[in-house]
């Protein structure tokens, strides 16, 4: 990998972070009957200072040392923070407000509590999300 395409790499992991975090707030913004985990303490704005000084640390790294694996794990941690706190909150925002019969619990997952009527864990996939 050349000098270039890993600047660009680190610089733009950087890029992608800076996109979840509004993401995540959009998210959250919207109206729901639950309570989602992100809305508590891991959605307060340290952690996205934590999640950004990551990326940015291992941007910096990785530029001078392009090899240097403490960078690219820098780098790689705060894109999947970031990527991470997008899709729980889409999960948590989508299992809490979708209708379903769900058991939620202050700063964790929703949980669906209709097994016991029918519901087996092999049926959620047809209805999760994405399908």
């Amino acid at each position: 990998m050349t000098r270039r395409w890993a600047r660009a790499l680190a610089w733009g992991s950087i890029g992608v972070t800076v996109a979840a975090i509004p993401t995540v707030r959009l998210i959250i913004a919207k109206p729901h009957p639950g309570h989602l985990g992100v809305e508590g303490s891991e959605g307060t704005p340290l952690v996205y200072v934590g999640v950004l000084a990551f990326s940015i640390v291992g941007a910096l790294i990785v530029s001078r040392h392009t090899r240097h694996l403490v960078g690219w794990i820098f780098c790689v941690s705060g894109l999947m923070a970031g990527v991470s706190a997008v899709t729980v909150a889409y999960a948590g925002a989508w299992l809490c407000g979708s209708g379903v019969p769900t058991c939620c619990v202050p700063d964790q997952w929703c949980v669906r509590c209709d097994f016991p009527g029918g519901l087996l864990p092999a049926d959620l996939r047809r209805s999760a999300p994405f399908s």
